[in-house]
């Protein structure tokens, strides 16, 4: 989105709205224009990939599976945010926003049939650790956040504008 206000208006802007909604800011860069901010994590049965879907039954199976807390995975948002000068009195600014996720490493026992274990036996399967991120591409998150990020520009440059007469 393009705004027709300064860099630093900008910045500020954003950075009060990510604090306003309970983000944390993990790296604030103004000289490259860089804002890295995540939410807080949470544990639940469903990976960012098990988003992209939605199917009901297939939920329920691996909620079922994951009642165990060593097995629920820890789950955050992430808004990567980079602000530029764009022109005469103009800023730039990208937003992409991300589901993160980790599930641990795990060990358990799975009992296998089939020609390499006869009629059963339990297997010891080691699970290493799962990271997934997937963005998230619904214009209506984004309009949101732009809409919250407008409003304090507008307070910002109104208050400019006021100080200034």
């Amino acid at each position: 989105r393009e705004w027709a206000a300064g860099p630093d208006v900008v910045f500020g802007a954003t950075i009060a709205d990510l604090q306003d909604q309970g983000w944390t800011l993990e790296a604030v860069d103004r000289a490259s224009g860089i804002i890295r901010a995540t939410t807080e994590k949470r544990f639940d049965e469903f990976g960012p990939e098990d988003e992209r879907h939605y199917d009901l039954a297939a939920r329920r199976r691996t909620a079922k599976r994951r009642a165990d807390l060593a097995m629920k995975w820890s789950r955050w948002k992430e808004a990567v945010i980079h602000i530029e000068v764009w022109g005469a009195g103009k800023t730039r600014q990208r937003i992409v926003l991300n589901l993160r996720g980790t599930l641990p490493s795990m060990s358990f026992q799975e009992r296998l049939e089939g020609p390499w274990y006869g009629r059963g036996r339990d297997v010891l399967i080691n699970a290493p650790a799962l990271e997934q991120t997937v963005e998230i591409d619904m214009p209506e998150a984004y309009e949101a956040v732009f809409d919250r990020i407008a409003d304090g520009i507008g307070r910002r440059t109104a208050g400019s504008a006021a100080a200034s007469e």
